[in-house]
């Protein structure tokens, strides 16, 4: 989420809040709760996982805001859910598989071995997009 903050900070124009709960479905709208309790109307959610993305996705709908017409939403992680939830969530996958052949080619010799690397491994992600971003409204949602 940090990446995403310092990205979005070298563009004057965006109004940028933060809101954190529980990594959960529950905390999700919690989350999303507490963001339109303050009066700011978003024209998109950035969520730390696609589980929070679901329950915004939620809370949203149920205040009668349209995803993506009103507010986008999206996810990282791409569980399998994110295809199957309402509007399928636009998130961001890992290569998780990747990420395993380079824990055991890489990292777990090295563990054994006890050294101690500074080495930066970059792992590309790629961005699902599905049905829960769309171009922003002229203005935000109502926060009602």
């Amino acid at each position: 989420m940090k990446a995403v903050l310092d990205a979005v900070a070298r563009i004057p124009s965006l109004e940028v809040r933060t809101a954190a709960d529980a990594d959960t479905l529950e905390g999700g709208r919690q989350a999303t709760r507490a963001l339109l309790a303050t009066g700011f109307a978003p024209t998109a959610i950035v969520c730390v996982n696609d589980v929070t993305a679901v329950g915004a996705l939620r809370e949203l709908r149920e205040r009668g805001l349209r995803v993506p017409g009103d507010v986008s939403v999206t996810g990282f992680d791409n569980v399998k859910l994110s295809e199957f939830c309402y509007p399928a969530l636009t998130t961001v996958h890992i290569p998780r598989e990747r990420v395993g052949h380079i824990i055991c080619d890489y990292l777990v010799p090295k563990a054994e071995k006890m050294v101690v690397s500074d080495a930066e491994i970059v792992i590309d992600p790629e961005l699902v997009v599905r049905d829960s971003t769309g171009p922003a409204a002229a203005t935000g949602p109502a926060a009602g």
